[in-house]
């Protein structure tokens, strides 16, 4: 993507970021796409369980990555202090957040894919 490109897609925000983006040398620019990756079927193994991105990377696109991270935590606090540091206790915090992050994360991924849209009427939508 060039500077004049990216600078067409914000041409409707205000001064000076058309500008700004305009007078960008284009390899200056660098783009990344944001990757999808798969769910777990589990997150835990033995006496380590995983949580926040690393049990459910999501995009960004509902801003929702830190706020299901220290759900977890407290999920996890919680089980463990219900049940004791044992594999019971990851069971459990598992089997709370599981369905919770994956809703989030399908619904990020929805949004992202529709703010992604480059037909021009679906766009405006």
């Amino acid at each position: 993507m060039t500077s004049a490109e990216l600078a067409d897609r914000f041409r409707e925000f205000p001064s000076p970021v058309p500008e700004l983006i305009t007078a960008t040398d284009d390899e200056t620019l660098i783009r990344t796409p944001i990757t999808e990756l798969p769910l777990l079927n589990q997150w835990r193994r033995g006496h380590v369980t995983l949580l926040g991105d690393a049990a459910h990377a999501m995009t960004p696109n509902l801003a929702q990555g830190s706020s299901q991270a220290m759900e977890d935590a407290i999920v996890l606090a919680e089980s463990i202090a219900e049940h004791g540091i044992s594999h019971h206790a990851l069971a459990t915090y598992e089997n709370r957040r599981k369905d919770r992050t994956e809703s989030i994360l399908r619904q990020s991924r929805l949004q992202g894919r529709l703010a992604q849209i480059e037909h021009p009427v679906l766009a405006r939508v």
